[in-house]
């Protein structure tokens, strides 16, 4: 990320952020729900686990054929010669998401193999940024690694989950695939509704400002996208686990609940409070000063970043009762913040416009899932809040005191993140011992 903006600078930059845009919305039309149903149903039936992988992969590889046709007739219809070379190269992404088998691996619980293939895409998309990204031109050569080191990280788990997954006696069968897209498509339908309200200020910058605008909000938005992978992360280890602990044992189903809430808030509210009050700092270090304005726009996406960690776990929760409704409904809000700010905010006022309709999705979001999470598990665990949320507010007095005091960023960060782990650890320890906190049993 760092590399990438220092190299291509503000405009093309821009264009790579409008690419990433272009795949997640090419991919809409490749995930009707399936990957979400699918470790769902893996994790509750190991056995059928080949016959899941080989349909669900055969229908979405077919689905992404379709969507980049209909993307090269937009792209020909509609944008202009640079937009239009950013959006084909960009579009050969929804390949390697469709032939995507992390699904498998969560649904069996294999996070190491998910992980060690995750890994392997990271290193290849080091490699090949560092091999071909130079200059500016090279902004289409960014999204080609991406999709490529994407694809590796795919091969790569497939070849390890063949020790797990008897493909041998599955076959494809239309009248299966339409068995499981009927329960996956509201779930499908969400996951569209995310794309859109994820990206949608991008595709409004790009079209109501310009590229370089979209590069500033960029910069900002991607530190942002990186902190907000860590709750989905966790979440793929609670949410077959939460799945069969409800269906089992439903006390002991929310006693993990509290375990989870409380442990996903203690990992957000340092980065907050360190974006909060280190943010020029952050964009000086990691993207050059040609992109100083983003540092502000950062500090205000320190608000999405605390509830999109907070609308994951709660979603989560909600996915692992199979209150896929709910999720809807939760996702719908986002959606219409998200489109009715680009809209209205972002012709108004630009990346600023963006940048509060960012921090605001999530929120609406969280709200959304609230009443039908305490209508179904009869608490909102926000005892489980308090300690992080006092512990990051001690970092962020810190971190300003000492800033004051003209300590160097590279003494007063790692000593707040010290006390920040002492301050947190003593309300930890029980969830690492196995031990309920008793705000997640009263």
């Amino acid at each position: 990320m760092a590399y990438t903006a220092r190299m291509l600078g503000r405009e093309a930059y821009g264009f790579v952020n409008f690419g990433t845009a272009v795949t997640a919305y090419a991919a809409i039309l490749v995930g009707p729900g399936l990957l979400i149903w699918g470790a769902r149903a893996v994790a509750q039936d190991r056995e059928r686990a080949g016959e899941y992988l080989l349909t669900i992969n055969v229908t979405q590889l077919t689905l992404a054929f379709a969507a980049y046709l209909i993307l090269f007739c937009i792209a020909s219809l509609y944008l202009n010669p640079n937009e239009r070379k950013i959006a084909l190269v960009a579009g050969l992404g929804v390949f390697p998401i469709a032939a995507s088998v992390e699904w498998v691996a969560q649904g069996l619980e294999k996070f190491r193999w998910a992980g060690a293939a995750q890994i392997t895409a990271s290193l290849a998309a080091l490699l090949g940024t560092l091999l071909f990204v130079k200059s500016p031109n090279d902004a289409y050569k960014m999204l080609l690694v991406t999709a490529g080191s994407q694809l590796l990280a795919v091969l790569f788990l497939f070849a390890l989950l063949r020790r797990k997954v008897d493909l041998s006696r599955a076959r494809f069968s239309l009248n299966g695939a339409v068995q499981m897209l009927r329960p996956a498509f509201p779930l499908g339908f969400s996951a569209a509704m995310i794309t859109v309200l994820h990206y949608a200020n991008h595709l409004f910058l790009q079209f109501y400002r310009d590229a370089a605008a979209l590069g500033i909000f960029g910069a900002s938005f991607r530190v942002m996208e990186m902190l907000t992978t860590v709750p989905g992360l966790i979440s793929t280890v609670f949410l077959p686990r939460l799945a069969r602990t409800f269906k089992a044992d439903p006390v002991q189903g929310r006693i993990e609940m509290g375990w989870f809430v409380s442990l996903v808030m203690s990992l957000v509210c340092l980065p907050v409070a360190i974006l909060l009050v280190e943010a020029p700092e952050l964009v000086r270090l990691i993207f050059g000063a040609q992109f100083a304005a983003s540092a502000n726009l950062l500090r205000v996406m320190s608000f999405a970043v605390l509830f999109n960690f907070a609308a994951v776990v709660y979603i989560t929760g909600l996915l692992a009762l199979t209150r896929d409704k709910a999720y809807f409904w939760s996702i719908l809000a986002g959606l219409l913040v998200s489109v009715g700010g680009g809209f209205v905010a972002v012709p108004l006022f630009g990346v600023w416009g963006a940048t509060v309709t960012v921090a605001v999705i999530d929120f609406a979001t969280w709200l959304a899932t609230l009443p039908t999470f305490y209508h179904v598990i009869g608490c909102l665990f926000l005892g489980q809040w308090v300690r992080p949320l006092l512990s990051g507010f001690a970092l962020t007095a810190w971190l300003l005191l000492s800033m004051r005091m003209g300590l160097s960023f590279w003494v007063r960060v790692p000593v707040g993140i010290m006390a920040y782990g002492a301050l947190i650890m003593p309300g930890s320890s029980g969830l690492l011992q196995g031990r309920p906190d008793p705000a997640t049993t009263s």
